[in-house]
């Protein structure tokens, strides 16, 4: 697969699908109710969801846009990933 062939996911994509999504909308009838602390909108009004554990925030990420997400992450010309051997070896 070609780099050219690898679109970028824009904030308006993510929202778009999490508005398709009823359990993304039932989590901000929540938030909208002060019921759920665990998720928040961001600036984007993209869904975020803040780990119980760390509080590192997670973006809610619907199925259909999952594989071009991990493309953009580990397709080797476009992500920053240098290869299995020097990432295990130090």
């Amino acid at each position: 697969m070609e780099a050219a062939e690898i679109s970028l996911v824009s904030t308006g994509n993510m929202h778009l699908e999490q508005a398709k999504d009823t359990l993304c909308a039932q989590i901000r009838a929540e938030i909208d109710a002060e019921k759920n602390n665990m998720f928040i909108d961001d600036d984007h009004d993209v869904l975020i969801r803040i780990a119980s554990v760390d509080a590192v925030h997670q973006i809610v990420v619907q199925e259909p846009l999952r594989q071009k997400i991990l493309l953009l992450a580990h397709y080797m010309r476009l992500s920053g990933q240098s290869g299995m051997k020097k990432s295990t070896t130090c």
